[in-house]
């Protein structure tokens, strides 16, 4: 996968677990933009897609941390584009760890796609980009910078 286009984003993880993200500062800590990869190996076998849209609804919640996220709005549904078990979410969280200067609680948007690897079952692949920050200084842009980073994805065996 190749970082999104543009100047400024960095890479800020790359871990053992097969994870990826590249990140973008806007305005100091209080706004950024990040896109992500992540691929894990999966012991779970689904037997419908239904199973695996609740199994994708539990992870995202376990994976924002009721603790530092407080939940506005999430959206899940089933698709096929990138396998035949892919799902599609969109995530609204207030971030109430971290704040503006102006002492204002950052809103996280999230979208992205989990599915399993195409090619090998053993492997649940996860690819989204979100932004945190003051909703109305949220980057337009970013929608198409983010879909483009989806769009990059290749799958290989």
């Amino acid at each position: 996968i190749m970082p999104p286009k543009g100047e400024g984003w960095y890479v800020i993880q790359n871990s053992p677990n097969g994870g990826l993200s590249f990140t973008k500062n806007l305005d100091g800590a209080s706004h950024t933009l990040v896109c992500t990869l992540t691929v894990i190996s999966s012991g779970e076998d689904f037997n419908n897609h239904e199973e695996f849209l609740k199994y994708v609804e539990k992870q995202q919640e376990r994976n924002m941390g009721k603790r530092r996220y407080k939940n506005m709005k999430n959206e899940y549904q089933l698709c096929e584009l990138f396998s035949d078990f892919s799902v599609e979410y969109q995530i609204s969280a207030m971030d109430t760890k971290r704040k503006s200067s102006d002492g204002v609680n950052l809103v996280m948007k999230m979208r992205g796609y989990t599915f399993i690897h195409p090619e090998d079952s053993s492997y649940i692949v996860d690819i989204a980009y979100s932004e945190r920050g003051i909703s109305e200084f949220f980057t337009p842009s970013f929608e198409n910078i983010g879909k483009e980073f989806i769009d990059n994805l290749i799958i290989e065996k």
